[in-house]
C-alpha cells in the first residue's frame, strides 16, 4: 500500500464515522493548544532571560538563622539597612515587600541607587 492509498482509506473511514472524526479532531486541537500554551509559559519564564541589562547580576537575598538553620526568602528591615550602607557590596539596591500592611499586597517600595522609591 502506498501513502496515497492510506490517506484515501483514512478519509473514507472518517466519513463513515463523523462522531469519531469530530472527537479525534477535537482531541488533537486541545492537545496542540495545551502544548502551545505550556511552551509559551515555559519560554517566557524559564528559557528567556530577564529583560534587564546585566540580568545575571540580579540577586535575591534571604535570611538564614545560624542557630536553627532555618531559611526564609525574606530579610528584616535592619538587615536591609545594613546592606544598603555597605556600598561596596552592591552597585544598586532595592527591595520588594509583597505582604499586606500599609503598602498593600504587591506594592513595591525600597531604596534604589540611594533614592527612596515607592510605587503601587
Amino acid at each position: 500500500m502506498s501513502l496515497r492509498d492510506d490517506l484515501r482509506y483514512s478519509l473514507r473511514s472518517l466519513r463513515r464515522q463523523p462522531g469519531f472524526a469530530a472527537a479525534a479532531i477535537a482531541t488533537l486541537a486541545l492537545g496542540i493548544g495545551a502544548t502551545t500554551a505550556v511552551f509559551t509559559v515555559v519560554d517566557g519564564v524559564v528559557l528567556k532571560s530577564l529583560r534587564y541589562p546585566d540580568a545575571h547580576r540580579i540577586v535575591a537575598i534571604e535570611t538564614r538563622w545560624t542557630d536553627t538553620g532555618r531559611v526564609t526568602p525574606r530579610t528584616t528591615g535592619g538587615d536591609l539597612e545594613d546592606l544598603r550602607r555597605q556600598r561596596e557590596t552592591f552597585e544598586a539596591f532595592t527591595y520588594y515587600h509583597g505582604g499586606g500592611g500599609r503598602y498593600g499586597p504587591g506594592r513595591c517600595h525600597g531604596t534604589a541607587a540611594g533614592r527612596h522609591a515607592r510605587g503601587g
